[in-house]
């Protein structure tokens, strides 16, 4: 594989904690990301303001060199990396002072992002095109977002159904009445049947 051909850059994996009703409503967060950019001094070239790349002499640019061996059983033919350049075919004879010829360098950036409702633990958020920047004109990677939700200390959730607990007295429990019931939307009233067991959902 040539190194000066077009890579595409890594993905980044950021976690972002939200609270259960967050995580139930939809919100915007923003995140903080360190990535991988194009250094802008150069335009991502390596190379010095007004300077460039020069093609190498000990390869002709292919970035591979061939090593010639005679023995007894004959002549044999080596292909390997060339170690003037390193095999990416051209040389930074004057690099660029801020990224040291590199062609990169490391920016925060801030990112809003949309959280749909209803997210739930371990969710993954992939955000296209947002990770580290590619090199020799590769595109850039991925950013995924895992979500992580605060436990409620009032509701319980399994899949898609909220759970709570409601304790009521023996003679309510016996008699029936109205009780109050929270929910993620307010609270709302309740008639508990006369005879109601105790664990009844």
């Amino acid at each position: 594989k040539r190194r000066n051909g077009p890579e595409r850059g890594s993905d980044l994996e950021v976690t972002i904690n939200l609270t259960f009703e967050e995580a139930v409503f939809g919100c915007k967060k923003e995140i903080k990301i360190v990535r991988n950019e194009s250094c802008e001094t150069c335009n991502g070239t390596g190379a010095k303001s007004g300077s460039g790349k020069e093609t190498c002499s000990k390869c002709g640019g292919t970035g591979q060199i061939k090593i010639q061996r005679n023995t007894p059983l004959g002549t044999f033919v080596q292909t390997g990396t060339c170690d003037s350049c390193g095999g990416k075919g051209t040389i930074i004879k004057d690099p660029c002072s801020h990224c040291g010829g590199t062609g990169i360098e490391r920016r925060q950036r801030s990112i809003t992002l949309d959280i749909p409702a209803g997210v739930d633990n371990d969710n993954v958020i992939p955000l296209r095109g947002q990770g580290n920047h590619g090199t020799n004109g590769g595109p850039a990677g991925d950013v995924y977002v895992r979500i992580r939700v605060t436990p409620s200390s009032v509701f319980r959730r399994e899949g898609s159904n909220i759970y709570i607990e409601q304790h009521i007295s023996v003679g309510k429990a016996i008699l029936g009445a109205e009780v109050k019931v929270p929910t993620i939307d307010g609270d709302v009233k309740y008639d508990v049947p006369a005879g109601t067991q105790s664990g009844t959902t």
